[in-house]
């Protein structure tokens, strides 16, 4: 695209020239267009890309982003599972957020988080509860790992437990899933439900950690 000088002339031509997509990455930092135009169509009169002695260069990028990305799989020949239990001594005196023990599977390293009140996103009078990647280090950058979980408040008494089940993908971008409406504090605190005694709470998380795949540039 040539762009004429607005000061010279009230009028602006345009000469396109386009290529197929391109790629930059690594060592290839340049593309160049061989033959763009002749010396003697630069320097004709009548084409009015020269207007005294000026001649204004313009470039027209679009840049489609991820369009050269792939993915590969890297499946878990026996799909680590595990269920971890964890005991809220008294949902009354928990803080704002609340953080398990750590526990590993598939070489990773988890932990459940609780917010008693809701967290920034959960609806007013919701508790939320979360699964958390607690060592970023052990996920190269790039990397994916897909899980499968379950997070429940077991019944007491009984084994009408509550819970919900998921499935994301945790990365170092990304090292929290979960439910910000995990549950309405109302139903908690239901002596019905049977899922208080003695203010105390019991959560189990039952994570199934499936396969990782790394982005390919």
């Amino acid at each position: 695209m040539f762009v004429l000088d607005q000061k010279a002339v009230n009028y602006t031509v345009f000469e396109e020239k386009s290529s197929k997509p391109q790629t930059f990455y690594g060592i290839i930092r340049k593309h160049i267009f061989d033959q763009l135009m002749t010396v003697e169509a630069l320097m004709d009169d009548t084409k009015g890309y020269i207007v005294r002695d000026k001649c204004v260069f313009g470039v027209e990028i679009t840049v489609l982003e991820d369009a050269m990305r792939g993915e590969s799989l890297i499946l878990n020949k026996v799909p680590e599972s595990k269920i971890f239990t964890w005991t809220i001594p008294s949902l009354e005196d928990a803080g704002k957020e609340n953080f398990s023990d750590e526990f590993e599977i598939n070489g990773h390293k988890w932990t459940l988080s609780m917010y008693p009140e809701g967290d920034p996103k959960a609806k007013r009078g919701y508790l939320s509860l979360f699964l958390c990647l607690a060592n970023t280090n052990s996920i190269p950058l790039g990397r994916k790992v897909y899980v499968e979980y379950k997070l429940r408040i077991k019944h007491r008494v009984g084994t009408k437990h509550y819970e919900k089940e998921g499935h994301d993908c945790v990365s170092k971008e990304v090292t929290k899933v979960g439910f910000s409406d995990f549950i309405q504090l109302g139903e908690i605190h239901e002596e019905s439900k049977g899922y208080l005694l003695n203010k105390s709470m019991i959560i189990q998380g039952e994570i199934k950690v499936l396969l990782s795949y790394n982005y390919l540039e």
